[in-house]
């Protein structure tokens, strides 16, 4: 389940100022159910590597989303969340963490390693009849087609030791 958050419920105005935008709250949400189904392929080469390729579908019944409101007038865009008629999610995800040691024979090549992970996202909601002057089918807010992490690491199990180089990459967002 997903549970409405408190600025999603709130059944006041809340104005931002950056985008001249008003965000009304909506004490009448329901709670989205969501059915998951995940299929993952691991392989563990070592106790501190990990290779893994999965797969997920989810589908969301009265999946929360933001409308536009029309006609406010006053050249504000206002704003509210409602329960859409239902979402689906479908995605593929790849995770590898492997120490670098093969690289090199210093003795500073089994302290390095590198992390990476990747996932590939299509989501789709139908707003429903609710959808005034905005588009009735969309990706869901928030979900970004593609999200990527990297990092290159330096770890001292015996000093208690890690430091590490992160990178993060996530594709455009529907915001409202």
């Amino acid at each position: 389940v997903n549970r409405p958050e408190f600025r999603e419920l709130a059944p006041f105005n809340f104005y931002d100022f950056s985008t001249n935008t008003s965000l009304f709250g909506n004490p009448d949400l329901q709670t989205t159910k969501i059915m998951n189904l995940d299929a993952r392929w691991e392989l563990y080469p070592s106790t501190s590597e990990v290779f893994s390729v999965g797969a997920f579908y989810k589908d969301f019944t009265d999946p929360i989303e933001m409308f536009f409101v029309s006609s406010t007038g006053g050249g504000t865009r206002s704003f509210s969340y409602g329960n859409a008629e239902r979402a689906t999610s479908l995605g593929v995800e790849v995770e590898v963490r492997r120490t670098l040691g093969f690289l090199t024979k210093a003795a500073w090549g089994k302290h390095l390693g590198l992390t990476l992970n990747a996932s590939l996202i299509h989501s789709r909601v139908d707003l429903g009849d609710q959808a005034v002057g905005q588009k009735q089918v969309r990706p869901m807010m928030g979900q970004s087609p593609y999200v990527a992490n990297a990092g290159l690491y330096y770890e001292v199990t015996e000093h208690k030791l890690i430091a590490s180089v992160l990178w993060n990459v996530f594709g455009q967002r529907l915001y409202a």
